[in-house]
């Protein structure tokens, strides 16, 4: 079956008035429009048609250090929130650059390296939440299943997690975009309960309120 990149919005699912249906601007060639930044011991850079997040030197006050959004801005109110098409099968990206430099003011005690979270962020069900962590030295193109979220009212968050791991770590990414089928399946009823865990040890890391 024939799957296409999708960068307009599916009419029938625009009808249904629960928010857009498709990622805007996801190659940032507008630069920020249609994304919220988030800055706090990190750095967001847009420009040249790519996003870039970087830690800054030393911790932040919290482990969530940068962050750019869609559909959310943060507080989970999913306000305007991005419906997933009924017939998506998978969330791809770029990761253009993923790499790390000594950082002097950290210990470097912690287990963890520093990441980058791609989260799909579920408006009802957490459990429903899909996460993909990428780290120093992963780059390329990414393919990401979504199944499990047709029809469903998301957000999309792209998270730079710094730990005390003695590096400073850059990364940046392009080409955000949902694939889609030829075939349109029908739209679930809202809190339809349909389990799937993947991606639920991305809210130990990023806290609904």
């Amino acid at each position: 079956m024939i799957k296409t990149l999708t960068a307009i919005a599916l009419t029938a699912s625009a009808s249904l008035g629960i928010g857009q249906a498709a990622i805007v601007n996801g190659d940032f060639s507008a630069g920020s429009t249609g994304f919220v930044t988030f800055e706090d011991g990190g750095t967001v850079s847009i420009s040249g048609g790519t996003a870039t997040l970087s830690t800054d030197a030393g911790l932040g006050a919290d482990v969530l250090v940068a962050s750019i959004s869609q559909g959310d801005d943060g507080s989970f109110t999913f306000d305007p929130g991005l419906l997933v098409p009924s017939n998506a099968v998978s969330l791809v990206f770029d990761i253009t650059q993923a790499v790390a430099d000594v950082d002097a003011l950290e210990d470097g005690t912690s287990f963890f390296g520093d990441s980058l979270q791609v989260l799909l962020a579920d408006s009802e069900d957490l459990l429903l939440d899909v996460a993909t962590f990428i780290e120093a030295g992963d780059v390329g193109s990414f393919t990401v299943d979504i199944s499990s979220l047709q029809g469903r009212t998301v957000a999309l968050f792209i998270d730079l997690f710094d730990e005390d791991d003695g590096f400073d770590t850059t990364f940046s990414i392009d080409n955000i975009a949902f694939v889609l089928d030829d075939v349109v399946n029908p739209i679930p009823l809202p809190g339809a309960f349909v389990f799937a865990l993947t991606g639920f040890g991305g809210l130990l890391l990023r806290k609904r309120g």
